[in-house]
């Protein structure tokens, strides 16, 4: 909804029409004084629904958005936040950064100031940062810059997003993973063998000769215990006498 009034907008019509035709200097100041206003107007509505644009992002975003001053104060605080963290806004606005640092990540803070006073952007950079409660939260930071209309820095805003989840997955998946790695070693151990049909040694995957024992401890669980068969004892032992097997 427009917030020039029907009598600024009257003025401003009736001088757009007869811009070219007799104006006396006062009607004519009036009538630019009155579009004047009216721009600025408009150009103040415009931001304000910018404002209340972002904020509406600000407070409906699932991620954590914080806002911080060149001095690592917490500016801004979004319901997102709150839900990552577990801190009312109260609890942490005016409060330093450092809050949500571990204590061995604290030097981060100063790599990330150095970077933000000299206008870069940090983008997916994976951290730990710690609960209200004390529980340390994996986390990705998205940091940007905070320009005034000047142009200068300002501050920091955060993008932080919850990687509790992801580092779950991964870590199931690399589980699945090795299940799945000993299960086909134990299915290779089922299937065909090629074995020498003279030394009986056995050729594994890479085209490698092993010995039977070698190749079924790396392939199992099987462990070797040694003796002498009947056989093998009365052929290569038979003419020893019995103590000298003892």
């Amino acid at each position: 909804m427009s917030a020039i009034s029907p009598e600024i907008e009257t003025i401003i019509a009736k001088y757009k029409a007869t811009r070219n035709g007799r104006m006396s200097d006062a009607q004519r100041r009036l009538a630019e004084a009155c579009e004047a206003m009216a721009e600025e107007l408009k150009r103040r509505e415009a931001e304000d629904q910018a404002r209340y644009h972002l904020a509406a992002i600000m407070e409906n975003a699932e991620v954590a958005i914080i806002s911080q001053s060149l001095e690592g104060i917490i500016k801004t605080w979004n319901p997102g936040a709150q839900r990552l963290f577990g801190y009312r806004p109260e609890g942490v606005l005016q409060r330093s950064m450092l809050l949500l640092y571990p204590e061995e990540s604290q030097g981060e803070e100063v790599t990330i100031q150095s970077k933000i006073q000299r206008g870069e952007r940090i983008q997916n950079y994976e951290t730990v940062r710690r609960h209200k409660n004390g529980e340390l939260l994996p986390v990705s930071l998205t940091i940007s810059p905070v320009r005034n209309d000047a142009g200068q820095i300002i501050g920091a805003s955060h993008i932080v997003r919850d990687m509790t989840a992801r580092r779950e997955r991964d870590a199931q998946a690399a589980l699945i993973g090795q299940l799945q790695s000993a299960l086909a070693e134990v299915k290779a151990l089922r299937g065909f063998i090629p074995i020498c049909a003279h030394c009986k040694n056995i050729r594994d995957d890479g085209g490698h000769w092993h010995g039977l024992e070698y190749y079924l401890g790396r392939h199992s669980s099987v462990r070797f215990s040694h003796g002498v068969c009947p056989t093998c004892l009365d052929k290569h032992y038979g003419q020893m006498e019995s103590s000298q097997l003892i």
